[in-house]
C-alpha cells in the first residue's frame, strides 16, 4: 500500500512538472502564450470577468542595445526584470504572459468600474519613470516599453444567452478577446510607429 502511494505521489509530482514546463516560460517565469490561454479559457467561463477590462500588448524597449553593449545574458536579465514588473502588477487583477523575444501580453480584468481600468493603465505607463533594472553591479537600466492597448468593455450575459454548454461561451468569448487582441495590436504599432519618427 505504502509502494502503491508512493508510485502515484511520484507520478503526480512529474505531472506537475510537466504541466510547468508546458505552461511557464523558461526565461522569465511567467505564463507562455499556452499557459496564457488556459488561464483565460478558464476565467472565460464567467463572462463577468471582462465587464471591464483591458488587453496590453507590451513591448520591451532597449533589448538590442543591451544586447549589443552588455551581452545576451544582460539582456536576459533586463527580460526577466521586465517580466517579474508585469506579473506583480494589479497581481489580483492581471494575467502577464511573454508571448516571446521582447513582446509580452497583459490581461486586466474584473475592474469595478471603466474608470479603475483606465487609471490602472496610466499606473502601468507612469511605471517607466519609477524602476530600473540592475544588470550586474556596476550597471542599471530604466525600464523602457512600448504598449498598445484595447478596452474590453462588450463580453456581456446578452451576448451569451442562447449557448447552452461552457464549451460555446469559450468559444463566443474567446472571439470577443480575439478581437481586442486585433485592437490593441493596432494601437501598438500605432505607438511604435510615433516613437520612431519622433528619433
Amino acid at each position: 500500500m505504502t509502494e502503491t502511494h508512493s508510485v502515484c505521489n511520484a507520478l503526480c509530482k512529474k505531472r506537475k512538472e510537466l504541466e510547468f514546463e508546458r505552461d511557464i516560460d523558461s526565461l522569465t517565469g511567467i505564463y507562455n502564450r499556452r499557459g496564457f490561454d488556459d488561464k483565460l479559457s478558464n476565467l472565460l467561463t464567467n463572462p463577468t470577468h471582462f465587464t471591464n477590462s483591458a488587453i496590453v500588448m507590451i513591448d520591451a524597449d532597449s533589448l538590442k542595445e543591451i544586447n549589443d553593449s552588455f551581452g545576451h545574458e544582460k539582456g536576459d536579465i533586463y527580460l526577466k526584470g521586465m517580466a517579474l514588473l508585469l506579473d506583480k502588477f494589479e497581481a489580483n487583477n492581471s494575467i502577464a504572459c511573454r508571448l516571446g523575444g521582447d513582446e509580452f501580453l497583459l490581461l486586466l480584468y474584473n475592474y469595478e468600474n471603466q474608470s479603475d481600468l483606465i487609471n490602472s493603465i496610466v499606473k502601468l505607463k507612469n511605471m517607466q519613470d519609477t524602476n530600473n533594472i540592475k544588470l550586474d553591479n556596476k550597471t542599471t537600466v530604466p525600464i523602457k516599453f512600448s504598449y498598445g492597448y484595447s478596452v474590453i468593455t462588450n463580453i456581456e450575459a446578452e451576448h451569451l444567452e442562447c449557448y447552452k454548454d461552457i464549451d460555446d461561451i469559450q468559444k463566443v468569448s474567446k472571439q470577443f478577446m480575439l478581437l481586442a487582441l486585433d485592437s490593441a495590436y493596432v494601437d501598438y504599432l500605432y505607438w511604435r510607429n510615433q516613437q520612431l519618427q519622433q528619433m
